[in-house]
């Protein structure tokens, strides 16, 4: 790759030349056509591959379909799981909950039910009860205030314009000290109490759908089936094989035995040549790294180089832990 020199890193005037290594890791995928859990299959590709699949983009589909050949058709286990149960407040005090933390949340008979396609959903108080919601919509909301120590803190109700939940959880922590969030059935009542009139008002609860791999990258690509995943049919994620929707994702009970997909990375060494700013700068420092990785453009360079996509960048360490080293001048 090119050497280039770029304001931005650190300004100053000199520049000094440097060799680093980067590593292009695609994902490669592995049909395993075994009958396995969710968590048996995760378990069974980290010890021989790297982990259940990470499906990143539309070419990360087709490989994976491609992987599974002509003889299957059906589904099989991805890395994709999602944390049903793991709702938690807006305020993030660790000692407002007590010693465990733990929130109080009593929902309504047969919630939350919403289906989980969208990347985040919220809650919405109703007669006392909870409700899980979108978190686009516009309500009113209810906001608790703890910002005068010398009275009992109060639940605020706002009925005046409707927000979304993270325009309401803005102006609640502007303006008071956060959304509404309860510890007990006394706390409970009395945000309900703070509701005038029948109307559904969001409070501080929420939580991400689906919202990491297996291999603990975050999700940032779907392909869901259409209508789906539903909001009480499984925790893990397969992938359609074989069928008229291949490639796209249907949710299921993670305690089904299924085949599954793993995937390993091919890696690709490149070197690059640099010219940094300031022979005094720390280039092992990671904001350092990571601006440099924009500065230069190696997505461009990837491409330019026929890898499309599917792809993840990352610094390679040397022994003694550093990144860069100071190229000498030949004599």
């Amino acid at each position: 790759m090119s050497p280039a020199c770029r304001p931005g890193v650190n300004e100053a005037l000199l520049c000094i030349v440097l060799l680093s290594g980067l590593c292009s890791c695609l994902h490669q995928y592995q049909f395993i056509d075994e009958l396995k859990t969710w968590g048996e299959a995760q378990q069974h590709c980290r010890e021989k591959f790297t982990d259940l699949a990470t499906v990143d983009n539309m070419e990360d589909v087709a490989q994976l379909i491609a992987a599974a050949g002509s003889g299957y058709s059906g589904r099989v286990w991805i890395g994709l799981y999602d944390k049903s149960r793991s709702w938690t407040w807006s305020m993030r005090d660790d000692g407002y909950y007590g010693t465990n933390n733990e929130p109080y949340i009593r929902w309504k008979a047969g919630q939350p039910d919403n289906g989980r396609a969208k990347w985040k959903l919220c809650s919405t108080v109703y007669g006392g009860e909870l409700y899980d919601t979108s978190c686009s919509f516009r309500r009113p909301f209810v906001c608790y205030d703890n910002s005068n120590t010398s009275s009992p803190p109060r639940y605020v109700y706002k009925s005046w314009r409707n927000l979304t939940w993270e325009e309401a959880q803005s102006y609640c922590r502007k303006f008071h000290t956060d959304l509404a969030s309860t510890r007990n059935a006394e706390e409970k009542t009395r945000v309900q109490q703070a509701v005038t009139g029948n109307v559904f008002a969001f409070v501080g609860l929420y939580r991400r759908t689906w919202p990491s791999w297996s291999d603990g990258t975050e999700q940032e690509f779907k392909n869901w089936l259409t209508g789906r995943p539903l909001a009480n049919a499984g925790d893990c994620a397969t992938s359609l094989i074989g069928a008229a929707d291949a490639g796209k994702w249907v949710e299921d009970h993670c305690d089904q035995k299924l085949p599954f997909m793993c995937h390993y990375e091919k890696q690709q060494q490149l070197w690059i040549k640099l010219k940094a700013l300031k022979s005094t700068m720390d280039l092992n420092d990671p904001a350092v790294m990571e601006a440099i990785l924009k500065l230069v453009s190696l997505e461009k360079k990837m491409k330019e180089k026929g890898i499309k996509a599917g792809f993840k960048l990352r610094w390679i360490k040397k022994p003694d832990n550093t990144i860069f080293q100071e190229e000498k001048d030949e004599l």
